[in-house]
């Protein structure tokens, strides 16, 4: 009778190692493999960069003068003191150059425009970083203030630029139910099918679970 158990645990065994072996065979093919390809983009020559697509954002279109009426404005800053921050930060960047890089890794980067641009490309991906950051705080206020209209303007070009921002997703979803904008709904939903598969489930995870999307 012990002897269908023992050679039971013995096939196991066998199979446990040779699985293992096989995972280590993968994961050094896979770190060779990502070893390789760093050092070919290290030793990338810099290359021109005319396929960037720059995003152009006048922050003029934004400030509470252009989105509230005059009596609004004064309740509006001293509401949010943070504006004092968000706004100079946002007239910054409207004179900086940005552009939306998350879908590339450092590696393919380098791979794609040269070393010697990195630097310069990891500056206009973290202005466009923090442009999404800023947009979502300022949309964000009105949001809370009560501004739902001017809350969509700002979450919308938002995401018309690229953000994956789930809480910007939730947002404007919100803004829309609030100001019965079924069409604007359906269609930041279709935006939102079309981010990665890792971004897009975090954020329709998000959006079930505050009710505001079901399949």
């Amino acid at each position: 009778m012990k002897f269908p158990f023992l050679a039971s645990v013995v096939i196991f065994m066998v199979v446990l190692h040779h699985n293992l072996r096989k995972g280590k065979k993968i994961g050094k093919r896979q770190e060779d493999s990502f070893w390789k390809k760093e050092y070919e983009a290290n030793t990338t020559r810099k290359q021109p960069l005319d396929d960037l697509q720059f995003i152009t954002f006048s922050a003029s279109e934004y400030i509470p003068v252009h989105l509230l009426s005059p009596h609004e404005v004064s309740d509006f800053f001293a509401s949010f003191p943070q504006l004092k921050e968000i706004l100079p930060s946002l007239l910054n960047l409207s004179e900086a150059k940005i552009v939306n890089l998350t879908d590339y890794t450092n590696t393919d980067l380098k791979l794609k425009y040269g070393v010697a641009n990195f630097n310069l490309l990891s500056e206009y991906e973290e202005n466009y970083l923090s442009l999404i950051s800023y947009l979502h705080q300022y949309g964000q206020c009105y949001y809370e203030a009560g501004f739902y209209e001017q809350a969509l303007t700002i979450f919308s070009y938002a995401i018309s630029i690229g953000s994956d921002s789930s809480e910007t997703f939730i947002l404007s979803l919100k803004c829309c139910n609030t100001l019965g904008k079924d069409e604007q709904f359906r269609e930041i939903i279709e935006k939102a099918q079309l981010l990665s598969s890792h971004r897009k489930n975090i954020i329709f995870r998000k959006l079930k679970e505050s009710g505001l999307y079901n399949d």
